[in-house]
């Protein structure tokens, strides 16, 4: 995968990195929902990592967002 970014002057590169992250949790996210599970263990992970990014896209992505801007 290849990532251009254009050059900017007023963009706070801090909150740049915090949409990136949320980028790339939002395709995580797509790869969980195509996993088809196997089992009932495969489902409850899948689920835990679910849940897991929530919390993160909930807490810590939202704090850092408001640190930065």
């Amino acid at each position: 995968m290849v990532c251009i970014m254009a050059k900017t002057t007023d963009v706070n590169p801090s909150i740049m990195h915090v949409t990136i992250i949320e980028g790339l949790i939002s395709q995580v996210s797509g790869h969980l929902e195509a996993i088809n599970a196997q089992n009932a263990d495969q489902h409850e992970k899948i689920n835990d990592a679910r849940m897991l990014i929530m919390e993160f896209q909930k807490k810590q992505l939202y704090e850092l967002r408001g640190i930065f801007e």
